[in-house]
């Protein structure tokens, strides 16, 4: 089999024959098939084989085309969907290990069954939305449909991998990052009331998600209390792993301290140490025990999104609130340690449940913080940090768009390139902003993806006349609509 000539052959379906059926040379019996030697993701050449075509020429031409794909691309140009999707899982590093067993279970039970066989480059968003469409009516093992929550982890797996073969250049988009499910409503909480407990009792009836008031709380927690692991019932953020992997060097009873450095995870049928998901656990002890020490009394409201001025009290009420203590950094490097100020703003974190009648039992905050020296008072410090994250925004949004890319050592080229750079960068915001939505916060390399680069096919009629093909079912056509008739007058009204 020689590199730039698929090998042609015709095939049957035919069982319980030995040696090459007789019916094969019969037209329209049987179907067609190539087999070419190409380059696999691992670099070294791989025999492929594809069939189901009418005729010989037909199967040759498909060949030469995924010789010629091979040729002209990147390793593993002409693998299928199921040859990439198990190399993605070996090879990709960046997974966890415990989504990494969720992906391969995803993998084999239902993306490699459906999709598999199909070329990697041919993969398109029919082919998916038929596999989803499939897996909606398929059963589980308890005889119950799918859960619109497996297909969406499914369609999460899915796209994942088909990201990376973007980033990797085997395809030019993602054909699973427009396919929309059908959205399933959400159990909605009910307050375990005394009527809710009687009609439990008679009718074993209960609703899915029950909320506890609070003397239900406390006489749970009041029944649990000769419980081994009672102080654990009143940590409250931490996730299960987390608090199966604390360890008493993690914990400090004289200062009542903990740190989460580890999760136990489970992985193969053992628990395996990880660090923790959240990047909340691996602040510094030392920041967090100086934020813990700070007085209730030295928190100052200041006015943020929602907040509302008190006449009366001459003060903001709001959600955040802003203190400041000395702080002393580096201070185990000799002749390094600096001391200066230790600006920590705290947010609060409102109950999502508050809207049902479930009221919260204690406030809890995020905490930011911002070592500075900064001469200015407390609050105006803070205003300036917040004004300083949004120009570091506008500098990263440049920096990985056109700043990535100066044409030249000269100085005029440069500096025209930039003055281009900053136009380019106030119009695209005011794109997002005209699009509405998460687009107006977006970062600069989002709103290229979605809303510049636009899939749309140009049709011209006349002169001076174009017409703009949108694709159907875009994710993103609203957004480009609002920014269309933001920026363009409605046509003349026709004369009567």
């Amino acid at each position: 089999m020689r590199e730039s000539h698929p090998v042609v052959y015709k095939r049957c379906g035919c069982t319980g024959r030995r040696g090459r059926c007789p019916r094969l040379l019969e037209d329209g019996y049987g179907s067609w098939y190539f087999a070419v030697q190409i380059r696999g993701l691992s670099g070294h050449r791989e025999r492929v084989r594809r069939g189901g075509y009418a005729g010989a020429g037909e199967a040759e031409h498909a060949g030469r085309q995924l010789i010629a794909a091979e040729q002209g691309g990147p390793f593993g140009a002409g693998c299928t969907v199921g040859q990439w999707l198990r190399y993605w899982l070996a090879n990709d590093q960046g997974i966890r290990p415990r989504t990494r067993q969720g992906y391969a279970d995803h993998v084999r039970l239902h993306l490699v069954p459906a999709l598999g066989r199909i070329m990697l480059s041919e993969l398109s968003h029919c082919d998916v939305r038929r596999m989803f469409v499939a897996l909606a009516g398929r059963r589980n093992r308890y005889g119950r449909p799918l859960a619109t929550a497996t297909l969406e982890r499914v369609r999460a797996t899915l796209r994942a991998a088909l990201n990376e073969a973007v980033r990797e250049g085997l395809i030019d988009s993602n054909p699973a990052r427009t396919l929309r499910l059908p959205a399933a409503p959400g159990p909605r909480a009910q307050i375990w009331t005394d009527r809710w407990v009687a009609a439990w009792k008679a009718t074993g009836e209960r609703p899915t998600v029950a909320v506890w008031t609070i003397p239900q709380l406390v006489a749970f927690l009041d029944s649990v209390r000769e419980d081994p692991l009672y102080p654990l019932w009143w940590l409250r953020g931490l996730r299960r792993g987390e608090l199966a992997g604390l360890r008493w060097v993690d914990l400090s009873l004289e200062t009542a301290e903990l740190n989460v450095v580890q999760q136990l995870v489970h992985v193969g049928g053992k628990l395996v140490p990880f660090p923790p998901k959240s990047a909340a656990g691996k602040m510094d002890p030392k920041i967090k025990a100086v934020i813990a020490a700070i007085d209730e009394d030295a928190w100052t409201a200041i006015e943020y999104p929602n907040a509302v001025w008190d006449e009366q009290a001459g003060c903001w009420v709001s959600d955040a609130e802003i203190a400041e203590v000395s702080y002393t950094a580096f201070a185990s490097k000799n002749k390094q340690a600096v001391t200066a100020r230790l600006i920590v703003r705290r947010v609060k974190q409102l109950n999502p449940q508050a809207g049902i009648g479930q009221d919260e039992l204690f406030s809890t905050y995020r905490y930011h913080a911002v070592f500075t020296d900064s001469p200015f008072h407390l609050v105006q410090a803070e205003q300036q940090h917040r004004d300083h994250a949004i120009v570091e925004q506008v500098f990263a949004d440049l920096a990985c768009g056109p700043l990535a890319h100066l044409p030249s050592g000269d100085f005029a080229a440069n500096a025209a390139w930039v003055t281009c750079a900053a136009i380019t960068q106030n119009l695209l915001r005011a794109t997002g902003c005209l699009a509405g939505g998460a687009h107006a916060k977006a970062r600069g390399a989002t709103l290229r993806r979605r809303l510049v680069a636009v899939p749309a096919r140009l049709a011209r009629h006349g002169r001076g006349h174009v017409t703009v093909h949108l694709p159907q079912h875009w994710r993103w056509r609203q957004a480009w609509m609002n920014i269309f008739d933001a920026v363009h007058d409605p046509p003349p009204a026709e004369a009567v």
